[in-house]
């Protein structure tokens, strides 16, 4: 009897381990680093940012501003001379380019 209670005893501390491990194996399975924010991002403010997505990673400029370059282009041509406004002595305007995007984004 005392030997049937040491064997349950062995096998209990057994599983208890190999399950311990399993959970740590499986863990680290499940642990898929993400990436919260872009390296470009990390790099670039909101300006340069649409020029470097717009030449480098179209895909990412679509996503960003929900639209592919040519038809941000067309959007620029049909309402950038109704939002350019003109530099004066104080300071340079800001680009009808980056209107549209701080717009649009």
């Amino acid at each position: 009897m005392m030997k049937i209670r040491e064997n349950n005893r062995i096998r209990t501390i057994a599983l208890v381990g190999l399950f311990s491990i399993m959970d740590q194996n499986l863990s680290k399975l499940k642990r898929v680093s993400s990436v919260w924010v872009k390296e470009y991002r990390r790099r670039f403010g909101h300006l340069p940012l649409i020029s470097e997505l717009r030449e480098n990673y179209p895909d990412e400029f679509k996503n960003y501003l929900r639209m592919d370059s040519a038809c941000f282009d067309m959007l620029l041509a049909l309402v950038g001379p109704k939002i350019c406004k003109t530099d004066t002595i104080m300071r340079k305007c800001i680009s009808v380019e980056e209107r549209l995007t701080a717009t649009l984004s």
